[in-house]
């Protein structure tokens, strides 16, 4: 559950970021607040169904980037449409922001799964030289 909230948070902050790149491009003066709870929320929707797809084996890699992958853009099109999201922002900007976001949670997980080998690594050694 932890491990979930950190990449929750972390997710939600490339969104920001993300947002206010797209933002400033766009030259706007601000974000507005409840922005960042409409992105908090669907971050959370999307984590929640990307753990429950994880629970399903799949034989071929690409099929389930792809599921993961559209299972994000849905969930971002559907809080759009929820939140009013296409009236600032164009829905032909909100999928390559979806996709960029779920890559970098990607990219940091991969990165938390690095460290967490690491650390075990670390800890086998030392008890093999405790045996040893």
């Amino acid at each position: 559950m932890r491990k979930m909230l950190i990449n929750i948070l972390a997710t939600t902050g490339v969104s920001i970021v993300a947002l206010a790149v797209i933002a400033t491009c766009y030259q706007a003066r601000f974000l507005c607040i409840e922005t960042v709870f409409q992105s908090l929320l669907a971050n959370i929707l999307t984590h929640i169904g990307i753990r429950c797809l994880n629970k399903i084996e799949f034989q071929y890699f690409i099929v389930e980037f792809i599921l993961y992958i559209s299972y994000t853009i849905i969930v971002v099109l559907i809080c759009g449409k929820i939140f009013h999201w296409y009236s600032s922002t164009p829905m032909g900007v909100l999928i390559p922001l979806a996709v960029f976001v779920y890559l970098a949670g990607w990219c940091l997980r991969i990165f938390q799964v690095k460290q967490e080998i690491d650390d075990i690594n670390v800890l086998l050694k030392r008890q093999k030289e405790r045996r040893g």
